[in-house]
């Protein structure tokens, strides 16, 4: 597609490449056997991959690209990214290896933006190049917004040390640094002459003054920051807030951030459905709710002089903060990220404080000096305090069951427990009252995440992995087997699609890790299910690969402990569990190799079948195609219900002999949306539709699960249980019910 777009944001970049947020402006169409040049309208990325780039806000780019709707994982339990970016009116995504089929045409742009975005970009160059990990991306994830340098490592520490928000400028953020700056200008203000602060008093006090001055720094600090929608967000309740101050009215934190709200929802009405502003809002609501309660139950009359009891004070003010703000987003940390780190209760006692006076204000500093210097002012003191300051997260998110993840908590559930808790607080209830609610609402999130029951069926998931494999089975005896892991670049599929879906089946141990061959679309995802899960046993067709994501898959598995490796072969002993069996029907590897029509022909293939159960049988192929299918034709355990497609559903897959063998009544395909290899073929769709086989896609429906009890077989995908959109053409109201069905249905 050629399409001419502007730059509409300053580009955001990580270690292996750059990400261009482009306004589209028109596009080329062959009609009538010319080209005609069209306008169009809409927000999109491009992202050109291991590649700086020399465009800017502002440059209006000629293209040659292949835009998509943006793609998500259709897992339960995995933050739907596309979902996102629509809410953030980007209608496509594209990604190019290198920018050669870009072409500059134009400049445009508003020209103060321009200056400050390039003095952005500036500031950006002088960290990289003068600063180390972690120093480097922390402080462009905290002073830029520039997130995309922080590693899977610094994210990790951060997310269960409970202090993660301190990585993005969002509400907490810019709340910090216009503390920070309004508490600079009013100290300077009383510091003026007696006779010049007389004459500017008699306008407006110190407090108005600093409020106003600070405004104006706090809307530049956010334009520098790249002005993403999150931190516009959290700024409009920061200079709701300053406002106030500054008119001379009560500056009422709760009616600011009422009225910012209000404003939000009104231009923007699908923000209530954004993590961010519901994070940033509830944070801000329950900081309030509990610290007014707190001092109408405690607080004694105090004098307001004396420098221990102002160090009393701003230590109460902090500890109510964390405890407020932690209380209050907590059941949507659990509903979202699957984790509730009780260590931040603790941390950003300490962290905020840090990161408010020491080190946010030097790296801002140094930052905001750069751009005049050959090099990052003041980078060695910057390091040690950075680099002792992450040694401080680290030690948080090191404490016993800081990592503990859990299931989320059902959606009425959280409802129901943060009304509740806000009507306490408001009527400023009883501590006890308070505390009871506070314990058994959390008693349950946690307990309902964390408790799984033997399950009473065979359960098996075909997760949606992209362009891949991957399969959950759930043993009725409780057991888990897990095959084949997706991939692990350019996407850690095994830590953002699989890993989240684990969690919120409630499961810790993996008994069975299978990977059917060592090609990195099925164990690819592997080494992050090793890192997160406890694995028992290892189970591979015995192949190797020279490749580096095997050789770190390697690494992984050898500093297990206790991990059981095992190579399968139609000679091993089958599995048992749940009153199911396991028969392995591939024959032992013939030859190590590294071509991969012989890596997908060596595949384990196996055979689940329930004899208690109506013997329903499931049949697993991994890649395997006509040259190892024709061998299997002869083995009578061939026949089964519910047929994993091999390989994807490629051409070189289809054999008549083979699918009157197996003659499958529900054949699944795990295929990616708009994979390269055009999987699954047309013809290998019609052959399947051709013998009465029900078809599945994970492309089309996301995750495919398979439910075998003693009353039959019951078939479920992602798509299916999700809010649907409603149709003008069909019954409104049926439409209505059914999606609030689904949307509090106890899965």
């Amino acid at each position: 597609m050629q399409i001419i777009a502007r730059v509409h944001k300053p580009p955001l970049h990580r270690e292996n490449g750059v990400t261009l947020q482009m306004k589209a402006v028109s596009y080329f169409t062959e009609t009538e056997n010319r080209t005609e040049n069209r306008p169009v309208q809409g927000l999109f990325r491009v992202t050109i991959r291991n590649q700086e780039t020399a465009f800017v806000y502002g440059d209006l780019l000629e293209m040659e690209i292949a835009l998509h709707r943006p793609r998500q994982f259709g897992n339960p339990g995995v933050f739907q990214s596309a979902d996102y970016l629509k809410r953030q009116e980007l209608s496509g995504t594209a990604f190019i290896a290198n920018d050669r089929n870009i072409k500059k045409i134009g400049e445009g742009g508003n020209l103060f933006l321009k200056a400050i975005y390039r003095y952005r970009d500036e500031i950006r160059k002088k960290i990289v190049a003068g600063l180390s990990t972690p120093t480097a991306p922390i402080l462009l994830a905290m002073i830029l917004g520039e997130t995309g340098y922080l590693t899977d490592t610094i994210r990790d520490t951060f997310t269960n040390s409970g202090t993660n928000h301190i990585l993005s400028i969002s509400g907490s953020h810019l709340a910090m640094v216009s503390f920070f700056i309004f508490g600079c200008l009013r100290l300077i203000l009383l510091r003026l002459p007696a006779a010049f602060l007389l004459r500017i008093s008699l306008f407006k006090i110190p407090s108005q003054w600093a409020a106003f001055v600070t405004a104006i720094f706090v809307t530049l600090y956010t334009l520098l920051a790249g002005s993403q929608v999150a931190t516009l967000r959290s700024l409009s309740m920061i200079l709701a807030y300053l406002i106030a101050l500054w008119m001379g009215r009560s500056a009422n934190l709760l009616h600011s951030v009422s009225m910012a709200a209000l404003l939000i929802l009104m231009v923007q009405p699908h923000a209530i459905f954004d993590i961010s502003f519901q994070l940033s809002f509830l944070a801000i609501l329950f900081i309030v709710l509990f610290s007014t309660w707190w001092d109408k139950s405690y607080l004694k009359q105090e004098t307001s002089g004396g420098i221990y009891n102002k160090i009393r004070q701003a230590l109460r003010v902090f500890f109510l903060s964390s405890f407020g703000a932690t209380l209050g987003t907590a059941p949507l940390t659990l509903y979202y990220f699957h984790q509730f780190s009780w260590v931040g209760l603790f941390a950003n006692f300490i962290i905020i404080p840090y990161t408010g006076f020491i080190l946010l204000p030097l790296g801002f500093i140094s930052a905001l000096a750069a751009p005049f210097l050959s090099h990052f002012p003041l980078a060695s003191l910057n390091h040690a305090i950075c680099s002792f300051y992450f040694k401080v997260v680290s030690f948080f998110a090191s404490f016993p069951g800081a990592d503990f993840h859990f299931s989320s908590p059902h959606l009425l559930l959280i409802i129901l427990f943060l009304l509740v808790l806000a009507l306490l607080l408001i009527n400023t209830a009883r501590p006890l009252f308070v505390y009871t609610t506070v314990m058994t609402g959390f008693i349950i999130f946690l307990g309902i995440g964390t408790v799984r029951f033997m399950p009473q069926s065979l359960r098996v998931t075909f997760m949606d992995v992209g362009q891949g494999d991957g399969a959950l089975i759930e043993f009725p005896s409780g057991e888990t087997m897990i095959v084949d892991g997706g991939a692990g670049i350019p996407i850690d599929v095994g830590r953002v699609a699989i890993t989240p879906f684990l969690w919120e089946r409630k499961i810790r141990t993996i008994d069975y890790l299978l990977g059917t061959h060592p090609q990195m679309d099925h164990v690819g995802g592997f080494s992050s299910i090793l890192q997160n899960f406890k694995v028992r046993n290892f189970l591979t067709n015995g192949m190797h690969s020279p490749l580096p994501f095997y050789q770190k898959l390697r690494n992984t598995t050898a500093h297990e402990d206790g991990l059981i490796s095992q190579t399968i072969t139609n000679i091993s002993a089958p599995i048992k569990a749940g009153g199911c069996n396991i028969d392995f029907l591939n024959p032992p590897v013939e030859k190590e190799s590294t071509s991969a029509k012989e890596m997908n022909n060596q595949s384990i293939v196996f055979r689940l079948a329930c004899p208690s159960w109506k013997d329903t049988s499931f049949l697993f192929t991994g890649d395997i195609e006509n040259k190892a299918i024709i061998p299997l034709l002869e083995d009578a355990r061939l026949k089964n219900d519910i047929l994993k497609v091999p390989h994807h559903g490629s051409k070189g897959s289809l054999q008549s002999q083979f699918l009157s063998k197996v003659s499958p009544k529900i054949a699944i395909f795990s295929v990616g949306e708009r994979n390269r290899y055009r999987h699954p073929h047309p013809k290998v769709v019609l052959a399947y539709e051709q013998i009465g086989a029900k078809i599945y896609r994970t492309d089309q429906v996301g995750a495919i699960t398979v439910i075998l009890n003693r009353e039959g077989v019951v078939v479920k995908s992602f798509r299916d249980e999700r809010l649907q959109k409603v149709r003008f053409d069909r019954a409104i109201l049926r439409q209505e019910i059914e999606n609030v069905k689904r949307g509090f249905s106890i899965q």
